[in-house]
């Protein structure tokens, strides 16, 4: 059916009141059993595991809160299925913390920023799982960083706030529209204020333009605190670049520095799996929220 103005509408209505029937306020606090034993859910996984790695796998999580964070999916995966849900079920990315986003470079030798690692996605899953987990690893990535916790929550509210404004943006094109829509990395870092930070993402460009990047070797090998002044979003010029991805307002504070969590394929997509009749449950309305 093509995509009328009336449907819009229509569809944001319908977004309206999920919203009413689920509001912002209730995704506030950690809803669910705050007693769960995080190593028993670990281990659960393990079965599945190199026996002879598995002692590297966890002295690895253990060097960081970010690594422990990364690591521990099926942790969180536990979490969020007892989180309020908005209704909105996605094509999820399944694993959305900070450090599966990245640049890639396209055949016209263009270098844009996304999603950089789809191993676990999964269909039918509430769109503010992805969300969230990207939201709570840039906090941590932050606080791991030095960061006071008014700014680690600043940061987080920043990334929501920038995947707020893009998915408003996006629900004001045509299907074709959002399929060819983009973040252009090149013009992003041009807003950057602050040079160090620039140069560094410069070479991130650099490098994908030659050997190309490995696994893990861009955003954001993390993290140093931006030592002078903090980013602010601002409106994408036009369709062809996109607006600011939650992820990139993140990545503009934020140093990439460090060596990556190598090892271990993260189970997000099998935990979700494991509970996905708890998804389930929630309504399945695929309509915009505004």
């Amino acid at each position: 059916m093509a995509l009328t103005s009336s449907s819009r509408t229509e569809r944001f209505k319908q977004g309206k009141a999920l919203r009413h029937k689920t509001p912002r306020e209730a995704h506030a606090d950690l809803k669910g059993s705050l007693s769960r034993n995080a190593v028993a859910l670990l281990a659960e996984s393990d079965r599945d595991r190199v026996p002879e790695l598995i002692p590297e796998r966890y002295a690895r999580m253990s060097l960081n809160p970010f690594a422990f964070l990364r690591g521990a999916a099926a942790v969180m995966a536990t979490d969020l299925a007892a989180q309020p849900m908005a209704g909105i079920p996605v094509q999820a990315g399944g694993d959305s913390h900070l450090m599966n986003f990245g640049a890639f470079v396209t055949p016209e030798d263009n270098i844009l920023f996304d999603v950089n690692d789809f191993d676990e996605t999964l269909p039918g899953v509430d769109f503010t799982v992805d969300l969230k987990r990207l939201a709570a690893s840039v906090a941590v990535a932050a606080l791991g960083s030095g960061a006071p916790k008014k700014q680690a929550r600043a940061l987080a509210a920043a990334t929501v706030k920038a995947y707020r404004s893009h998915m408003a943006a996006l629900a004001k094109l045509s299907p074709l529209e959002i399929w060819h829509s983009r973040i252009d990395l090149e013009h992003e870092i041009d807003q950057i204020g602050n040079a160090s930070l620039r140069r560094k993402l410069a070479g991130v460009i650099a490098k994908a333009r030659g050997e190309g990047l490995s696994t893990d070797d861009n955003f954001p090998h993390l993290v140093r605190r931006c030592a002078t002044q903090a980013w602010r979003p601002t409106p994408a010029r036009r369709v062809s670049q996109g607006p600011q991805s939650g992820s990139t307002a993140a990545a503009r504070s934020l140093h990439v520095e460090g060596s990556s969590i190598q090892g271990g394929r993260r189970r997000f997509r099998r935990d979700l799996l494991l509970r996905r009749p708890v998804f389930d449950q929630r309504q399945r309305t695929a309509v915009p929220s505004s």
